[in-house]
């Protein structure tokens, strides 16, 4: 996209711009928003790194993935 020849500012090249979509992102944000937890703690989760503790949390991930709580891990 080329603006070259165009009257526009910073402001609306930014927000002409398509949006993208990463589902590993959307993913990480999902888990993040929905167990109230940072973006860095659902990346650990599911790299492995470490695992929650609360059922609730296990909860929320097997929803949104379709994995059985019991797999998750």
């Amino acid at each position: 996209m080329t603006y070259a020849n165009k009257n526009i500012n910073l402001e609306q090249y930014y927000n002409a711009l398509p949006a993208s979509s990463s589902p590993k992102a959307e993913l990480l944000r999902a888990i993040a928003k929905r167990c109230g937890v940072s973006l860095n703690t659902a990346r650990n989760w599911v790299t492995g790194s470490c695992k929650p503790s609360s059922q609730e949390h296990l909860a929320v991930l097997a929803e949104l993935t379709g994995i059985n709580p019991d797999k998750l891990f």
